[in-house]
């Protein structure tokens, strides 16, 4: 097949494809904005972006949100008693056939709840959010604080 050839081939029948409206692989997870005090709870996990961003994680099936953020912060922060939980906005990701749904939640934990990292956080940086540098957080962090 020459060159030509090849080129409309893509055109026809490829690029249709790669631009179709069908999403093929949709989640659902969820976000906290988690106050401990004046300060945002903010987490580095050891997979995916070392960026700092919200704790949270993929919902289960038949799991409601404030069920998940219980679930999720009781895995990873060690977090046992939430207080003022409530959802504050939806943030949808779409790369390429892929669409995230992100749940934005927003809770407080008392000043004197020890924050204990699990094996999937490299690190917790309580910070006062005036304070971050956001160049070294990932911009779900930024919209997820718009909305607050």
């Amino acid at each position: 097949m020459n060159d030509k050839l090849k080129i409309l081939f893509v055109r026809i029948f490829l690029r249709p494809f790669y631009e179709s409206p069908f999403v093929f692989y949709r989640t659902r997870r969820t976000r906290c904005l988690l106050w401990q005090g004046d300060k945002l709870v903010l987490v580095r996990h050891s997979t995916g972006s070392k960026l700092l961003s919200l704790p949270g994680g993929g919902l289960k099936r038949k799991e409601t949100i404030v069920e998940n953020i219980i679930r999720e912060l009781g895995e990873e922060l060690e977090v046992s008693n939430l207080e003022n939980i409530q959802h504050i906005g939806t943030i949808q990701s779409n790369k390429g056939l892929n669409v995230k749904t992100y749940e934005i939640m927003m809770a407080r934990i008392r000043m004197d709840e020890k924050l204990v990292p699990n094996y999937e956080i490299l690190e917790i940086s309580p910070q006062i959010p005036q304070n971050i540098d956001w160049g070294e957080t990932d911009e779900l962090v930024k919209q997820a604080l718009e909305l607050s």
